[in-house]
């Protein structure tokens, strides 16, 4: 009999064993205590004589077959949850769940206040330069930080698009109830389609007003200005 040493410690082959095994069942890191992966080196280990060669068999589909070992752990049944502990879990983060989507309801309504104010503002603002000319308007806009008139009728689209948008989303929360704890991922999916085509609707309308008020009122045939006129108060 032939005996050869190995100057690799046990406390070192466990050390590699657990590094090797947590990181391919990182799942199991809790589970893969020292006397377990210690057990386990001592149970279905072994030292290969040709490291090489050995690696080399491994790359064989029925050598590795004949190789592989599954193994149950064993499990402690003072841990594993009854059927109460988990009902009460679920109900639990149903609640949370629940409190969750009632903060956001309500972030989202205040944002629609200040999104409404800050949209009214605006809008006094566009009404009270109309019959400005143009270096009073100029003035008008710049005591308000907004460059210009073009501006002006920018962010009024955005904060406009921001309502809809938040209004959309507080209509969908109160229609799918969401204070019942409902959770459908298929009317989900269906409410994100319905609300990007919306916001496909709305952009493409947006556009066509953007493109008519941002431009130079003078240059305007007589058809663009009543229509300008029209719409700059919409």
């Amino acid at each position: 009999m032939c005996f050869l040493r190995v100057d690799v410690g046990g406390e070192r082959v466990l050390k590699y064993a657990k590094d090797l095994l947590r990181v391919k069942f990182p799942q199991l890191s809790d589970d893969l205590s020292s006397p377990t992966v210690n057990d386990i080196i001592h149970k279905y280990c072994r030292v290969a004589m040709s490291y090489g060669d050995e690696l080399k068999r491994f790359e064989e589909s029925v050598y590795f077959h004949n190789q592989s070992k599954r193994i149950q752990l064993q499990v402690d049944m003072n841990l594993v949850p009854s059927v109460e502990e988990m009902n009460e879990r679920k109900r639990r983060k149903e609640v949370l769940t629940k409190r969750m989507k009632q903060i956001q309801l309500m972030q989202t309504k205040k944002r629609l206040k200040e999104y409404e104010q800050s949209l009214l503002r605006l809008q006094t603002l566009q009404q009270s330069i109309s019959e400005m000319d143009e270096e009073e308007t100029r003035e008008i806009l710049s005591e308000n930080k907004i460059p210009s008139h073009k501006a002006l009728v920018k962010n009024i689209f955005e904060v406009e698009r921001k309502i809809r948008k938040s209004k959309r989303q507080i209509t969908r929360a109160e229609r799918k109830g969401e204070y019942s704890g409902t959770d459908d991922e298929d009317e989900d999916d269906e409410d994100d389609d319905e609300d990007e085509e919306e916001e496909e609707e709305d952009d493409s309308i947006d556009e066509e007003r953007y493109y008519l008020l941002a431009r130079d009122f003078s240059a305007l045939n007589d058809d663009e200005k009543a229509l300008y006129k029209k719409q700059k108060f919409l």
